[in-house]
């Protein structure tokens, strides 16, 4: 074979060679896969062995696509090695956890009862765990022992923790051999899934398909597996709970630690008064004083902080040698330092070049007396790109991206030219991804794409992989085939769908399944990039308050995956496959229940009799929809062990209220433009407000009557709204509440001026030449943070509308504008949450002014104002956010 000819690494199906094979020697071999594990089918396998004296490890694998000699089909079969007959054990587990550290002990003792318990269920005869073998049985050692040097096996290598071997020795010993805790886990996971075909499809009690076998003969061949990614993490399975154990058995592990928001830690807020050189000079040229973790950044003049950082570093190594890894991301909320070391280093408002020099000079000092450890961060914000220069290699940058938008090509370019470039500057990186779930009201699922995506980081040295995951199990195989390919790159995608498929439903149901969800994928990779919604700037999907992608889908749509679930569901096989497809059917009606409401709360225009009964009727439907859907999230969900665990109760976006002002509203005042066309129309909301008298609906359906009936009862509570008064601010403003830090500075009376401590360097202006309406308008600079304030008396139980006028340019990873409705109680204190958000979404561009309004709001009770904050927070100097025309209008409905 001439190894050197062959391509860095070739796809699945061919030839795969992934390091240089000098000093190698090849031998063959015999390997069962897991597709034609049933029909005992083997195919040849050419082994590169590792060199003992090399660290690089290779493989040629010949796939069963590939002619193969008829000398190789020749070679000897090695005879399958019995654990159960008939029924009846024929092995024993053999492990030493004696043998073991005391805390390792648990982790072997755990390993050895799974392999025991799902071979028994698998099969009714349980295989017994005993420190030594047994006569005349098959022994399955487990970990460390006398064995591996009577074999020969003593000085088997592992490449990582995760690296594992089953090995066959004699006709009566299995080895599985690993380094505790998850070489052997893994190494028994793999047993079980490869020949008891155990498979963990979803969390819960009946989320594992356990097959059932009379006999389990192993074919005695070698398996060996290191994974792909070494860091295989998701965000809602990193506490110990149910999707945790889930993910555990698809091999989850979080193997490089240390990549959250962290300078804070290694220089206390509170350090100011000894070391105020350690904190950020501002464009003012004045120290900055911090009073709290987030808000600001250290110095990053190495002459400043690099010493005292290395030595604090040292100092934790020194306590704590087992601690392999360190954060040194920067912390939220940007204010980086513009002294005469850092403020040069600044490009636009990337800090890349200024951050990465001292962390190079803190990483080398660190590494003089700790050679070895590893310092993680996130490459996102302020920092994402890389800079100029090398970075040192033991530092792992985690880039910060929502790679579903790499369905957009120009999106994936720039995503591919950022790993390129961060791969350019360190040996090994890290992605850090945001795969959701729950925070979408339809399946987001784009398996495909995923495992592309997946392919280009792997050739691009991504070695550890993270994931925001707040999952809706609703959306299937997701996570399951995300994990799979995790740790084996090259898996099969749609090998692993069906395989899924008919492990979850059952063979009948499975292409129902299939279909279903080939609707969604097609959906987010395809049909989502034509949609409005969707928006080629922003570090993720513009999902938090807008989930105008339900318009994107169609109620015939929809009637069509309600009848490929409903089909999979009746012709689900056994008990625990009708649990799964309940689950997903369950999911599937708040998916619906979601997409027709939100569907049918959207105003429309009013143009004749029909459309205003077609909206009547519409808000009639969505409002019935969105009591399902509170129904589903709250009962229906919390009852199922599965969907329990989706965290869709404060996820539902909207709630029955959405568009019911805007609809009746517009059906009222219609009605009052055509009496003679009315009729039908105002019968029909007399008998609305009938019916739902004691509900939203009804209360919305009386208001919107008097509103139309009576514009006078519609009272303006906000104080110069459009900043047209040039009334100076209140004297004392600050003063004005306690409780909050606002201070008046140039905000127009009643207005008053928050900034934070941690935004020194934000701009607000009343600007008197840029306004919506009349000539003045407010304007807010980046970077920072800051926002005007009003406090509007109220009393519990009025009903009010919130609108307000913007024009922005926002950042496209952290910029972030709107407007929120909170309250007060008669003390000061704050009470009743947030009840109203206006916002526009990271990377808007308003091209003008835009003008959002709330729906109805009733004061709640126990309070006495209503808050007005309206404010911008970026790390962009060049972003802004212009505020005119804010209104708050009491509807009046007791007046006579």
């Amino acid at each position: 074979l001439d190894l050197t000819s062959l391509p860095g690494r070739l796809r699945r199906n061919q030839i795969s060679y992934q390091q240089p094979m000098r000093n190698h020697k090849i031998r063959w071999e015999e390997m069962l896969t897991h597709e034609f594990l049933e029909a005992r089918d083997r195919h040849p396998v050419c082994y590169i062995e590792k060199n003992p004296m090399k660290q690089t490890t290779a493989r040629i694998v010949l796939a069963v696509a590939l002619p193969v000699a008829g000398w190789l089909a020749a070679l000897p079969v090695a005879a399958d090695v019995e654990i159960v007959r008939d029924g009846e054990a024929r092995a024993v587990i053999v492990a030493r956890p004696d043998l073991y550290p005391a805390r390792s002990r648990r982790e072997l003792e755990t390993a050895a009862t799974r392999l025991s318990a799902l071979v028994e269920q698998s099969t009714g005869a349980k295989l017994p765990v005993a420190t030594s073998p047994a006569p005349d049985q098959v022994a399955i050692y487990l970990g460390e022992g006398p064995h591996l040097e009577a074999f020969g096996l003593s000085a088997l290598e592992f490449e990582s923790d995760d690296t594992f071997e089953i090995v066959f020795p004699d006709e009566h010993s299995i080895v599985i051999a690993g380094k505790l805790q998850y070489g052997i886990a893994y190494g028994v996971d793999e047993f079980l899934e490869r020949y008891v075909g155990v498979r963990w499809l979803m969390p819960g009690p009946f989320g594992t398909d356990v097959p059932e076998h009379a006999t389990l003969a192993i074919p005695a061949v070698k398996v060996r597996q290191t994974p792909s990614f070494e860091s295989r993490l998701l965000s809602i399975a990193a506490k110990r709970n149910p999707i945790h154990v889930w993910a555990d058995r698809n091999r989850m592990v979080a193997r490089m630690t240390g990549a959250g928001h962290n300078l804070n830690n290694l220089f206390a807020f509170h350090e100011y008064k000894q070391h105020p050189e350690y904190f950020p000079l501002t464009a003012k040229g004045e120290r900055f004083t911090p009073s709290g973790k987030q808000g600001w950044q250290p110095c990053f003049d190495p002459a400043v902080t690099a010493g005292p950082a290395i030595e604090r570093l040292t100092n934790l190594f020194s306590r704590w040698p087992e601690q392999q890894s360190y954060s040194l991301t920067v912390n939220d909320n940007g204010n980086y330092c513009r002294c005469a070391v850092c403020a040069p280093g600044m490009r636009g408002y990337s800090y890349s070049e200024t951050y990465y020099r001292w962390v190079n000079a803190v990483v080398e000092g660190v590494l003089r007396q700790y050679p070895g450890k590893q310092f993680g961060l996130l490459a996102y914000n302020n920092v994402i790109a890389p800079p100029s220069y090398p970075v040192n290699a033991a530092v792992i940058p985690w880039i910060t991206q929502d790679r579903l938008k790499w369905i957009d090509p120009e999106v994936r370019e720039n995503g591919e030219n950022l790993t390129r470039g961060w791969r350019a500057k360190v040996p090994v990186i890290a992605w850090y991804d945001y795969i959701y779930g729950a925070a979408y009201l339809l399946p987001r699922v784009y398996f495909h794409q995923m495992a592309e995506t997946l392919r280009f980081g792997y050739d691009h040295g991504v070695r550890h992989y993270y994931a925001e995951a707040y999952p809706n199990f609703g959306e299937g195989p997701k996570l399951y085939v995300l994990l799979k390919l995790l740790w084996n790159i090259d898996a099969d995608v749609d090998a692993l769908l069906t395989e899924w498929y008919e492990r979850v439903g059952g063979q009948e149901a499975a292409p129902l399944l299939a279909q279903y969800y080939a609707f969604f994928e097609d959906f987010w990779t395809r049909r989502i990039l034509e949609s409005s919604w969707y928006q080629k700037s922003g570090i993720y999907m513009p999902v938090f308050n807008d989930p105008d992608y339900l318009l994107d889908v169609t109620p015939a749509e929809l009637a069509s995956c309600r009848r490929l679930i409903e089909q999979a569901l009746a012709k689900a096989g056994t008990p625990d496959q009708q649990a799964r497809v309940r689950t997903l059917f369950d999911a599937f009606e708040l998916y619906e229940a979601s997409a027709l409401a939100y569907q049918g709360s959207t105003p429309r225009p009013i143009g004749d009799a029909q459309a205003a009964l077609d909206a009547l009727n519409g808000a009639v439907r969505a409002f019935e929809l969105h009591k399902r859907r509170i129904e589903l999230a709250t009962v229906v969900f919390p009852a199922n062990p599965v969907l329990a665990l989706s965290d869709m109760k404060n996820r539902l976006k909207f709630g029955p209220e959405r568009g019911l002002w805007e609809t009746l509203m517009a059906v009222q005042q219609w009605a009052g433009a055509n009496p003679g066309e009315a009729g039908n129309v105002l019968a029909r909301l007399k008998g609305i407000q009938e019916e739902y008298k004691e509900s939203e609906l009804g209360r919305f359906a009386e208001i919107t009557a008097l509103a139309a009936a009576h514009p006078d009862r519609l009272t303006e509570c906000v104080v110069n709204g459009s900043f047209e008064d040039d009334a100076p601010a209140a004297s004392g403003a600050a003063q004005a509440d306690a409780s909050v830090d606002w201070r008046s500075q140039i905000a127009p009376s009643p207005w008053y001026l928050w900034v934070p401590e941690y935004a020194p360097n934000t701009e607000v202006s009343w600007s008197d030449s840029q306004g919506r309406t009349g000539s003045r308008c407010m304007k807010i600079s980046g970077p920072g943070k800051a926002s005007i304030l009003q406090l509007v008396p109220v009393e519990p139980g009025q009903s009010f509308i919130v609108s307000v006028a913007f024009n922005a340019r926002l950042d496209d990873m952290e910029g972030r504008a709107g407007l929120s409705v909170q309250w007060k109680a008669p003390n000061g204190s704050w009470t009743g949450g947030i009840s109203a958000t206006m916002s526009l979404q990271p990377g808007a561009v308003t091209d003008g002014w835009v003008t959002r309004e709330s729906s109805l709001i009733r004061a709640p009770e126990g309070v006495a104002s209503m808050v007005l904050n309206i404010g911008l927070t970026t790390s962009n100097p060049e972003d802004y956010l212009l505020i005119d025309d804010v209104s708050v209008k009491q509807i009046e409905i007791d007046r006579p």
